[in-house]
């Protein structure tokens, strides 16, 4: 078989990732559109300023919660705006997404979260919640379930126990 390679277009350095240019679009240009999503017969907008505070505030309550740099996170969980807030808050925290379709199988579910190591899981309906917690016995890293339709911003409300957890997030940022 022939391969072919070609250098990439730009250099990127090791120490940026998908937050670190969030931060400086927000920085950079706070009132752009980076989201959009259908309101009724419309759209909706997500500046980047409102989708980095989000991102940091659910990021925040992860490393409150327990959520170490170099954990992995499931989500489970379609297309929908949260999907992209937790993705970020889930590298944000320093940790790594361990994605799930939302049309997986209760055993897919068990195999993906116990394969991964997932020290949680995030679930984006309470009926995704239960198919986790029906399993959960078989998955000895997984040390809880949240639903996002049933609470999962409660990430925001442990923020404000545990501060600090902002200056922990630019370090795990930036190495």
């Amino acid at each position: 078989m022939q391969s072919y390679t070609t250098p990439g277009g730009a250099k990127v350095a090791p120490n940026v990732n998908a937050v670190t240019q969030l931060m400086l679009r927000a920085d950079a240009a706070p009132d752009h559109d980076a989201l959009g999503y259908r309101d009724g017969a419309g759209f909706s907008y997500v500046s980047t300023a409102e989708l980095l505070d989000n991102v940091r505030e659910i990021a925040a309550g992860m490393v409150a919660w327990g959520v170490e740099k170099g954990d992995r996170v499931a989500l489970y969980c379609g297309t929908r705006m949260e999907f992209t807030y937790f993705d970020y808050a889930i590298w944000a925290a320093g940790a790594a997404t361990t994605t799930i379709y939302e049309t997986s199988s209760p055993d897919q579910v068990g195999w993906i979260i116990k394969d991964s190591g997932s020290v949680l899981a995030i679930a984006e309906t309470l009926t995704m919640a239960e198919t986790v917690n029906a399993v959960a016995a078989d998955l000895p890293d997984c040390r809880g379930v949240l639903a996002i339709d049933g609470g999962a911003t409660v990430f925001k409300s442990l923020v404000h126990r545990s501060l600090q957890c902002f200056n922990a997030l630019d370090d795990r940022r930036d190495s």
